[in-house]
């Protein structure tokens, strides 16, 4: 996630992932996430992911 190419812009990638509960049985969607970059909206703001996503039913 915190890859770089040569002129040090940011390198997207894939994720896909399924939220569940199995205390309560829920969830089952997988979500794939596309072109995510790992990102600051501020200086001091923790880094999060910035990403598209899309359901697959």
């Amino acid at each position: 996630m915190k890859n770089r190419d040569h002129r040090g812009q940011v390198v997207p990638f894939s994720l896909i992932f399924c939220p569940a509960d199995e205390g309560k049985g829920t969830g089952g969607e997988i979500i794939h996430l596309e072109k995510a970059v790992l990102g600051r909206l501020l200086k001091t703001a923790p880094l999060s992911v910035v990403f598209n996503y899309t359901l697959i039913s």
